[in-house]
């Protein structure tokens, strides 16, 4: 073939377009599957973190005296709070962290809602956790372009409603 005709043929020939395509879409493709592992990640992440501080109220509300309204004393008293955050450390997923900035990043407080016709106060424990949800796949979005933090903070709460021992 003259260079003439093969330069013709090379420019009308489509072989090879469907690579070139999948090539441009390709990053685009990774990117869509990293996002949907990593927002299912978290999420899980997010809702075992928040089963565990449920569960952490739950323990409260059952360890700590009903007549903790009346009888003056607070929720520290019943219930450390590092064993709570000892234990909260032990049970999350590798990739939550308690967040100890403030130590130990688990607060117990409560309050004492007005009763009825049977009780005087009503107590109610509320168990917060400032937690970290660390982001393994952070450095794929940096390549892209988009600067994320490598984790997410985020304060969990629940409050239950204290039945004593």
């Amino acid at each position: 073939m003259a260079p003439r005709s093969l330069l013709r043929h090379l420019v009308r020939s489509d072989r090879g377009v469907a690579l070139v395509e999948f090539a441009f879409a390709l990053p685009l493709l990774i990117m869509l599957f990293a996002v949907i592992i990593e927002g299912g990640r978290m999420m899980w992440s997010y809702q075992t973190a928040v089963a565990e501080v449920r569960n952490a109220a739950r323990y409260v509300g059952r360890v700590v005296h009903s007549d903790i309204c009346t009888s003056g004393k607070t929720v520290a008293d019943y219930v450390s709070v590092s064993d709570l955050a000892t234990h909260l450390s032990g049970v999350l997923p590798t990739q939550v962290q308690l967040d100890t900035t403030v130590p130990p990043g688990v607060t117990v407080t409560r309050t004492c809602v007005a009763g009825s016709f049977r009780l005087a106060s009503t107590p109610i424990a509320t168990v917060s956790a400032k937690v970290r949800i660390n982001l393994p796949f952070e450095g794929l979005f940096d390549i892209v372009g988009l600067g994320m933090a490598p984790y997410l903070v985020t304060t969990i709460t629940d409050n239950t409603r204290v039945f004593g021992s």
